[in-house]
């Protein structure tokens, strides 16, 4: 009995879950000011004369923060740095308590593994995952922190 409830759960459970998650606001491609983010990324492109090797080629200096010699390729660096800057900005500001949880909970995963590390270090007994725990969480930090500086290099250095 309990085997048929489960398969039923499974069989109708999933594709509700599936159905629901699918409907979701998060998944869209809506951006903050209510527009198409395709529809953004074409203007941008037609407003800077760009074909898919330029863009490609903008999206690699923005994205390690790399100076352009092309004039018409640093201002659509500068633009497209500044709009990815405005999308972080808005995800935060529309999700205040999302980013308020987020922050508390990278606060108390940082002091358990600092607390985790002290009593490996004291007691020379070295946990199993404690190590890539550490890397992952340093990876995350620094990945976004380098992520925002090369935003800000782009811009700096396309002559934002």
């Amino acid at each position: 009995m309990v085997a048929v409830l489960v398969i039923l759960l499974i069989l109708v459970g999933l594709p509700l879950l599936a159905w629901w998650l699918g409907s979701r606001r998060a998944w869209s491609r809506i951006d903050a000011s209510g527009r198409d983010a395709m529809q953004v990324e074409r203007e941008w492109m037609t407003r800077h004369r760009l074909d898919h090797v330029e863009v490609a080629e903008v999206g690699r200096a923005v994205s390690w923060g790399r100076a352009l010699t092309d004039e018409r390729l640093r201002a659509a660096a500068v633009e497209r740095a500044r709009m990815l800057q405005d999308a972080m900005r808005s995800w935060q500001e529309d999700r205040p308590r999302w980013a308020a949880v987020m922050r508390w909970l990278a606060l108390a995963w940082l002091l358990v593994l600092v607390s985790a590390l002290v009593f490996a270090v004291s007691f020379g007994d070295w946990p199993p995952g404690l190590f890539f725990a550490l890397v992952a969480a340093a990876s995350s930090w620094v990945s976004e922190w380098v992520r925002r500086r090369n935003l800000r290099r782009a811009i700096e250095l396309n002559g934002g």
